[in-house]
């Protein structure tokens, strides 16, 4: 079959007649060359450790794999009766029409990324997480051989269930500290439950080579973040955000470069690390070869916790899902009815084996947030780092992980209340001082704020946008200077959206879909599908 294959990203190793391909970001690969030389079935696939994938072109029809988390993105595409395969979605200017999708970038509207495995370019897709496709002649074939499904027999003790996820947490990140034999680990450490687990387990693990660092206004998180740091006995560094000196890198030749390689053509870029890793890089603080670990992680996935009691919770699933993720034009109904939507929605539920059951509605809602928004939006962060040159890497959503979350029972993995405990433990077991959580609400949140007369107004017939306009307010001078971000419309027009329920995020998104976040941009201008 007529191919061509651009693979340019660094990791990639292949055989020696260039007809396998695996990729993978470490010193030395959590899987051999050997083990995928023959071909695997579906659950050999879903029980492979660590960030990978793979593009097999030994048979007739090549085979894309992506891992559990889509760690490195892989695109295709037909063109003039050929397939089409690259790691950069850039790559396929000079092949395919350059035209913006309509269906998708409507739902990029309203979520912030695509969904399900197309890209905002029309002719394009990509692998989605946990799924291989087969480019065949007559076209692409798409199958999900990971299957994110509790157990029937589901773990009810917390001190069992305790036990077999510090088992987890053990192997990952031991396979982490060998797969990156010396390198120095970057933690961005924020003083919550994820970041402060981390920390505990690299020093549980004995490792020493770690540099924390904090970053935003003065006075935000820092304090917090470093006596997470200085109990555990980690260098902590805070790095303090100027506002006006980041608008500025945004809005000149810095933000346009970190625009254009972290797009990845299915989401927002993430910026949040982005001035972080900056100073870091020009304070030459950390080590080139250094490996990034945020605390991206398995837990957490559910919300609306309520679905898992009703008695009929299907059409429950699609509002919820709608009102958690596809807020950000404050626009639910619009994306109710979106035909993307409820097809990706649909693709959930089959790939969860959906029965109506609670076990099935959780575990329809953790997938939809683990394929879509975290595959695609937070996991995209890794471009970030990757665009300054640096490694990273994701113990806490490592394989083991994802086989021990779905073992455990509702009442352990529905909310984070269980969860808390056990990091609560971890931290004093390696030697942390127990102090709270950081919450940037009650850092902006002035005493009024939570007084029975705010509460008056939110049940009155202007509540919804009188609350609306009560956040702007509040988050007018965000801790992480998220300010520096916003469009160059003026901060009435900024506010009058907020107010009328836009978030910040989905301003960036229209923004960014216009090319006009922070100047130009990578985003196709002419569109296809409408």
């Amino acid at each position: 079959m007529n191919r061509a294959v651009e693979l340019t990203h660094p990791g990639w190793i292949s055989n020696e007649d260039k007809t396998l391909y695996y990729w993978t970001n470490t010193d030395r690969p959590s899987i051999p060359m050997s083990l995928v030389q023959s071909p695997l079935s579906q659950s050999e696939l879903a029980v492979l450790p660590g960030s990978w994938a793979l593009v097999d072109l030994r048979g007739d029809a090549p085979l894309l794999v992506s891992d559990p988390t889509a760690s490195r993105p892989l695109y295709y595409a037909k063109a003039d009766g050929r397939w089409i395969i690259a790691d950069d979605i850039a790559l396929f200017q000079k092949n395919v029409p350059w035209r913006l999708d309509g269906p998708q970038s409507e739902v990029f509207r309203h979520f912030g990324y695509s969904l399900g495995g197309g890209t905002l370019v029309a002719s394009v897709r990509t692998v989605q997480a946990g799924t291989q496709v087969e480019l065949c002649e007559r076209g692409a074939k798409e199958d999900t051989y990971l299957k994110y499904r509790f157990v029937s027999d589901r773990e009810r003790d917390p001190e069992v269930f305790a036990d077999a996820f510090s088992d987890a947490l053990d192997s990952a990140f031991a396979r982490m500290r060998d797969c990156y034999r010396d390198s120095q680990f970057i933690v961005p450490l924020s003083g919550g439950l994820d970041s402060r687990l981390l920390l505990s387990w690299l020093r549980r693990l004995g490792i020493d080579d770690v540099l924390t660092f904090s970053y935003g206004r003065p006075n935000s998180e820092a304090s917090q973040a470093e006596v997470v740091a200085d109990s555990l006995g980690y260098e902590f560094v805070n790095l303090t955000y100027d506002e006006l000196a980041m608008w500025s890198r945004w809005h000149g030749s810095s933000g346009e470069f970190f625009r254009e390689h972290t797009w990845s053509g299915i989401a927002l870029p993430h910026i949040q690390d982005w001035e972080a890793v900056r100073q870091l890089k020009e304070q030459t603080i950390i080590s080139d070869q250094a490996v990034f670990l945020p605390g991206h992680t398995i837990v957490g996935n559910m919300h609306d916790e309520w679905l898992l009691q009703s008695k009929r919770p299907t059409k429950l699933i699609y509002d919820a899902l709608a009102d958690h993720h596809g807020n950000l034009q404050g626009q639910k109904s619009q994306v109710l009815h979106n035909r993307l939507f409820l097809r990706t929605v649909r693709e959930i539920l089959s790939d969860v084996g959906y029965d109506g059951e609670p076990g099935a509605v959780q575990a329809a809602v953790e997938w939809f947030n683990l394929r879509e928004r975290q595959a695609k939006y937070i996991n995209n962060s890794m471009r970030g780092y990757e665009s300054y040159g640096y490694r990273w890497a994701l113990p806490m959503l490592d394989r083991e992980m994802w086989d021990v979350w779905l073992r455990g029972a509702e009442a352990l993995t529905a909310t984070r209340d269980w969860y808390a405990a056990f990091v609560a433990q971890a931290y004093e077991d390696a030697g942390g001082e127990q102090i709270s959580l950081y919450d940037p609400r009650t850092t902006l949140t002035k005493k009024y704020i939570k007084s029975g007369v705010v509460q008056r107004i939110g049940r009155s017939a202007m509540g919804p946008f009188l609350n609306n306009l009560r956040v702007a307010l509040i988050d007018k001078k965000h801790p992480l200077g998220f300010e520096a971000f916003d469009t160059s419309d003026s901060r009435l027009s900024l506010m009058w959206a907020r107010a009328r329920g836009i978030t910040r995020v989905g301003q960036w998104s229209e923004a960014f879909l216009a090319n006009r976040w922070g100047g130009s941009g990578p985003v196709p201008t002419s569109v296809e599908g409408y």
